[in-house]
């Protein structure tokens, strides 16, 4: 609430009671809405294809201070990346006059909770082992409708996940140092990337993110793994494969909304 603070010395108290808009009209961009569908390999008798296990939205609000998910150059990794909003928020204020941002889809809707000042999350199912497919799941994107300042910003469509296949047998997560060739088939996404996410008690303590956009395979070797500090103490390595259409939105009143739809294969989970 630093801004608020700035703002009651410098305009008096008058200028800044709750509600009044004065955050977020700079030249940064100032919140992030992003829906997230998990994928698993569906089959029937004589096709396969990929459903949706889980499904997750959240919004975060930064005023002029969000910090950046742009991947590093293709075929480069990074290790400093935030890709999921749920590991760390820095700087956050909540939404004036907002306690549950309401969001809708074409066949659903409910609200977000409030995790912490300026992070809203709304887990809307998980493990379910559906078999629709993501684009049918996201359809024309997911609106923002009771947000205060930041109704009616939309997330992009989502691309369609064809397949994803590795080598690896693992169950539960990966041991550090395992070899992995990655494959898949995917359309209609502007970005892809791969992401060892390593946790310990559930709480990241390690990542790295490669950019893998135009690309249908990766191999998980030894110079990946070198990117990272084996002695780091995690209890669970994984390895996501993520798809992503992203674009920046104004709300009516000037902010600036980052935001983003992704498809997120966990390779040997089978739960999130």
């Amino acid at each position: 609430m630093r801004s608020l603070f700035i703002c009651a010395l410098v305009l008096g108290t008058a200028g800044c009671s709750k509600g009044v808009l004065d955050l977020g009209l700079g030249a940064e961009t100032d919140a992030r809405f992003t829906s997230d569908v998990y994928t698993w390999e569906c089959a029937s008798e004589d096709a396969e294809w990929m459903g949706t296990f889980g499904f997750n939205l959240s919004l975060t609000y930064t005023p002029d201070n969000l910090a950046t998910r742009e991947l590093p150059p293709l075929n480069a990794c990074d290790s400093s990346l935030s890709m999921f909003s749920m590991d760390t928020l820095e700087g956050g204020t909540d939404i004036p006059d907002v306690d549950s941002p309401k969001w809708s889809t074409q066949g659903d809707s409910g609200r977000m909770d409030r995790e912490v000042e300026g992070l809203y999350y709304d887990d809307v199912f998980r493990n379910v082992f559906s078999c629709d497919r993501a684009e049918a799941v996201i359809a024309g994107g997911v609106l923002l409708e009771q947000a205060g300042r930041l109704s009616g910003v939309r997330t992009p469509a989502a691309g369609e996940v064809i397949s994803v296949s590795s080598d690896s047998e693992a169950v539960g997560g990966l041991s550090f140092g395992e070899s992995i060739t990655l494959n898949w088939e995917a359309d209609g996404w502007d970005e892809s990337f791969i992401q060892i996410r390593r946790t310990r008690s559930e709480q990241v303590v390690e990542t790295l993110t490669c950019n893998t956009t135009g690309l249908s395979e990766f191999e998980i070797d030894s110079s990946i793994w070198g990117e990272l500090n084996e002695a780091v103490n995690a209890d669970t390595n994984y390895l996501y494969v993520g798809f992503r259409n992203t674009g920046n939105e104004r709300s009516p009143d000037g902010q600036k909304v980052d935001i983003e739809t992704r498809a997120l294969h966990v390779v040997g989970i089978t739960d999130i």
